[in-house]
């Protein structure tokens, strides 16, 4: 396995975006807002990377897609994975977006839930929402990211209501690394949701300037569940590695 496997929560304030890198391949889950632009391109830049193999939209609101098309537009991507509704919740960022894919000639792919994906050493398997929840959040594209036995489990911006369903439908939850759901809201990480997950590590996405995310419950309940908890407005960026078949953590500016 290659050493220089990592995982980025790139700080966006409250947004997501993540970088994921594996020898000479990169992927990039969401994108930030239209006005973090310019922080992603540096990080990507910084990071080495020239090329996307792949970018994942969990789902289209513009907290989540605002900068994916200058992103697309500067460097490029073989693939757009999508979620099988969001089409049905077109925004302006989404139309955006969808202009740039098309500019670009870029192929999009709506997944088969549970079939995997590999990506170089990585393999990717997305869950579909089991049903139209009616909203963007819990229509989300939940990825779940295989590394040399490690996974991390990418939720999007569901509810309790969805996590609920993924429960019930048998998903293959359990993680090593969760990115928490909708920036520590008290509306999703449930106690059954998390005790199927049962992540060593969790990151929350969040802003200095919220004063509402995340859940005061929320983050208590994370830090009895998990060894680390770590949040992008204190921690900053958070990059995630696996040496030796180990998480290890290190964060920064």
């Amino acid at each position: 396995m290659e050493s220089n496997f990592s995982v980025s929560f790139i700080n966006v304030g409250s947004a997501d975006c993540t970088l994921i890198k594996c020898g000479d391949k990169s992927v990039l889950i969401d994108g930030g807002t239209n006005l973090v632009t310019d922080k992603i391109t540096a990080y990507l830049k910084r990071s080495s990377v020239t090329h996307l193999d792949a970018v994942i939209v969990s789902h289209p609101d513009s907290d989540h897609i605002g900068s994916l098309p200058d992103i697309i537009d500067e460097f490029g991507t073989d693939v757009v994975y999508f979620g099988k509704y969001s089409d049905s919740h077109k925004t302006p960022e989404y139309e955006n977006l969808v202009n740039s894919i098309k500019e670009n000639n870029i192929k999009t792919i709506i997944p088969v839930s549970d079939k995997p994906v590999e990506i170089g050493n990585m393999t990717f398997k997305f869950y579909q929402p089991e049903k139209d929840f009616g909203n963007t959040n819990d229509n989300s594209l939940v990825t779940m990211l295989q590394y040399d036995e490690k996974r991390f489990l990418f939720t999007g911006d569901i509810s309790s209501k969805r996590e609920e369903s993924m429960v019930n439908s048998d998903k293959e939850l359990k993680c090593d690394v969760l990115k928490v759901a909708h920036h520590g809201s008290k509306y999703s990480s449930s106690e059954d949701f998390l005790a199927k997950a049962s992540p060593e590590t969790a990151v929350i996405s969040v802003s200095a300037d919220d004063t509402a995310l995340p859940d005061y419950y929320i983050t208590a309940l994370l830090n009895s569940v998990c060894k680390n908890v770590y949040r992008t407005d204190s921690d900053k960026t958070v990059m995630i590695t696996v040496e030796n078949g180990e998480i290890c953590t290190k964060t920064h500016a």
